[in-house]
């Protein structure tokens, strides 16, 4: 009876096996896709088995929105016609050669996204294109891109890599590209930019040095914020305007090696570089006139690092206060942090204080949202002024902001405070 219930599931199992053999390797043998559709006037989108989703044409790829949704939790949609598989499926683009414009929040809150590739024929990055890919390790930008809208690459927390080819065509770095990139470590900007945005670096902490190109001529407020184990800085004597705040919170930054003269440098700050610079350290930091960037390389330790390089440091980051990314912390099953995800039991939800946006993470937008609501920008439910409240004094200003986006940083460790909704 027994020898006879086990063929009989034995007959089963090799018909399922049959059938699921029939079906799958389709996809395989024919490279079909799965689902395709149109995303532009002569842009076509196809998203295949193996989780590649493939952009092809001529011309720019159409424009979408991105929302930050808000409903007990925090997450980010968009309208792209292939919301459904970036949402969760999506492993891998490719922007094939003949695509002019990569849209508009395109692929923004691609979850699993790991990695891209973007044709040489590509002239724009709309904003927002790849906001909040978080498991994003790397992207190269082709030297055709004139132009790249703000917060393309905001809160990709594990990008460690972005690469501008040489002869880069790129003038500006928009406001936000990479804010909130705290695993950020290599990056070199192109020359023949001009300007550097708000914020475009704001967060990035694991950035040890950074050569700013002879032409740059401003900088904008925030642009090096919290950047807390930058500890050299080259800005060229072309530099007229540099942002308030640009290295708030870096605070272990030591060296700026300066292209122009002492008395040019007391124009660009003639309150001195440490006024609204908190966290620079007067007793240790120095500034060296007349420097170049050879002079800045070879001080580093290496040659002038062309266009997608940055001259590495000599030293590491102290053991003690690890940085962010897959080396460090390990995820559980829906990407967050096994150290701040936070357990179900009889309660509806528990969050972690200074979790603003309660998505499960303490990070930059948490900080933002905060600052927001302290500039009464944006108004906050009130669950989430109690987690924004992370010095408990019964409101929400300005140093709440600072405080979690040190948390962010990690400057200062997350508070162990959980803040319990009782189920219903």
């Amino acid at each position: 009876m027994r020898a006879v219930r086990m063929r009989s599931l034995r007959i089963i199992l090799l018909a399922v096996l049959t059938a699921v053999a029939a079906a799958v390797p389709v996809f395989a043998e024919r490279n079909e896709p799965v689902a395709s559709g149109d995303c532009g006037e002569n842009v076509r989108w196809a998203f295949y088995a193996d989780g590649t989703l493939r952009i092809s044409g001529e011309g720019p790829m159409a424009d979408y929105q991105c929302y930050e949704m808000d409903d007990g939790g925090f997450y980010v949609e968009n309208d792209a016609p292939y919301w459904n598989y970036l949402d969760a499926s999506v492993l891998a683009v490719v922007v094939e050669d003949g695509v002019t414009h990569i849209g508009d929040c395109a692929f923004a809150a691609g979850d699993n996204l790991f990695e891209v590739s973007i044709a040489p024929s590509v002239r724009s990055i709309g904003r927002c294109a790849f906001y909040f890919c978080y498991q994003l390790r790397g992207v190269t930008i082709p030297a055709a891109v004139e132009s790249i809208g703000l917060n393309a690459f905001g809160e990709c927390e594990w990008l460690q890599r972005a690469v501008f080819e040489k002869g880069s065509a790129l003038k500006e770095v928009p406001y936000e590209l990479f804010m909130g990139c705290t695993s950020l470590e290599d990056v070199g900007l192109p020359e023949g930019i001009t300007a550097i945005g708000d914020n475009a670096f704001a967060a990035c902490s694991c950035i040890r040095s950074l050569l700013v190109p002879d032409g740059v001529v401003s900088i904008g407020v925030y642009a090096f914020n919290s950047c807390s184990f930058l500890k050299s800085l080259y800005l060229p004597a072309s530099v007229a305007s540099v942002g308030e705040g640009f290295l708030w919170n870096s605070y272990r930054v030591k060296d700026i090696y300066f292209g122009g003269t002492e008395a040019q440098w007391a124009k660009l700050f003639p309150d001195s570089v440490f006024a609204g610079n908190d966290g620079l350290d007067a007793d240790t930091l120095q500034v060296h006139y007349g420097c170049s960037a050879a002079e800045y390389a070879r001080i580093c330790g290496t040659e002038i690092p062309e266009e997608g390089t940055t001259a590495p440091e000599e030293d590491t980051a102290p053991a003690e206060e690890p940085t962010t990314g897959p080396a460090e912390e390990t995820t559980g099953s829906a990407g967050i942090p096994d150290g701040e995800r936070m357990t179900q039991s009889s309660y509806a939800a528990e969050y972690r204080l200074g979790d603003a946006d309660m998505n499960g993470r303490v990070n930059s937008r948490d900080a933002r949202l905060a600052l927001r609501a302290a500039a009464r920008l944006e108004t906050l439910a009130d669950l989430q002024k109690v987690l924004s409240d992370i010095d408990k004094d019964g409101k929400v200003i300005a140093n709440d902001a600072r405080a979690i986006l040190r948390v962010a940083a990690k400057l200062d460790p997350a508070p162990e405070e959980v803040i319990r909704v009782p189920a219903e």
